[in-house]
């Protein structure tokens, strides 16, 4: 069952946020969230697929009834997610937050560490698998587990639920990449060029108009990810503090291989067991609100929330936005215990 929410009135949600835009945003960035996740993160790592180093953050409470695993988007590391990791101190969670293969700080696939790439969009889905094995499987089974994931890693995750009904029984995503936008190219023609460039030794080379990381380009005038300007800032301050996770464009290899996992979730979709809520960003230009409409019709238990006005990165956007993404976490838990 697909069922559609409309949030109109945005301020009649009491604000949740621990961290405000109001206050001064910069400073608690810098002087609590993060020294409160470096402090109460325990980095581990654990090997993936083919040997690679994964990443990982984990936060334990003593008094944890649930938890929670956060599967990121691309280019993005779990650093990043250390206000999410604040807004949720206090609940009774335990938090798992992976970095996947070729990014933030696991282990890179190419000479060239800014290149996006994967030799096979399952060596993901994998990698999540020996999380939860690691993790959860043989822990405290008294515990519920829940997955949220954005973009990317709502692509994988959603492939990963379809495979292991058993593991999460709800999972929450926020802009789920579960097809990618191909503009200026209509999909097809976009699968043909990168089939072909993978086809003729190109995989590795950076996907038709795309290239490195230009500073110059990464301004908040031209993002089209986040209309908060603090959290931009923020997000471009991480890198001058940790540059080993910059990440730039994908390569041939990448976008056919979200190209052929997405035709993949979309035919399993109907396997899905858990309770699935997909956020879906009205602004969106990076995966198709499209494909994200048709995979929840598809899953049985499945409803969509519309973020309207939204762009791609709700949990970096601005305080009324995330407040609703926060309260739908909190929900999330609250239902399920």
């Amino acid at each position: 069952m697909k069922l559609t929410l409309l949030f109109l009135m945005f301020f009649s949600v009491q604000n949740i946020l621990a961290i405000t835009e109001d206050t001064d945003f910069q400073a608690n960035m810098s002087t609590v969230v993060l020294p409160n996740f470096v402090l109460n993160s325990q980095i581990a790592t654990l090997t993936g697929k083919d040997g690679v180093a994964i990443k990982y953050a984990k936060i334990l409470k003593q008094n944890a009834t649930a938890n929670i695993v956060i599967s990121n988007g691309r280019t993005e590391s779990y650093i990043k997610y250390a206000e999410l990791v604040y807004d949720l101190k206090d609940l009774p969670v335990n938090l798992f937050l992976i970095d996947h293969r070729g990014q933030g700080f696991s282990s890179r696939l190419l000479d060239d560490p800014q290149k996006g790439y994967v030799k096979d969009f399952n060596d993901y889905v994998e990698d999540l698998n020996t999380l939860v094995k690691t993790e959860l499987a043989f822990k405290n089974k008294k515990l519920k587990n829940y997955l949220v994931a954005h973009s990317m890693g709502g692509g994988i995750g959603m492939r990963y639920i379809e495979l292991y009904p058993e593991v999460f029984s709800k999972a929450l995503f926020s802009a789920p990449m579960l097809d990618i936008q191909t503009s200026p190219y209509p999909r097809a023609i976009a699968y043909a060029l990168v089939n072909l460039l993978n086809s003729v030794g190109k995989g590795k080379d950076y996907a038709p108009g795309k290239g490195p990381y230009k500073p110059e380009n990464d301004t908040f005038e031209k993002n089209t990810v986040t209309h908060s300007l603090l959290r931009f800032n923020w997000n471009k301050n991480l890198l001058s503090l940790y540059p080993e996770i910059l990440l730039a464009d994908p390569t041939n290899a990448w976008v056919l291989n979200a190209l052929k996992a997405s035709d993949i979730i979309a035919v399993n979709a109907k396997k899905i067991q858990a309770e699935v809520t997909i956020m879906q960003a009205t602004d969106e230009t990076y995966v198709q609100n499209s494909a994200i409409e048709k995979v929840c019709k598809k899953a049985p238990k499945c409803k969509i929330v519309k973020m309207e006005g939204s762009r791609h990165e709700i949990f970096m956007e601005q305080d009324v936005l995330r407040n609703n993404a926060i309260k739908l976490i909190k929900d999330l838990l609250k239902k399920g215990n």
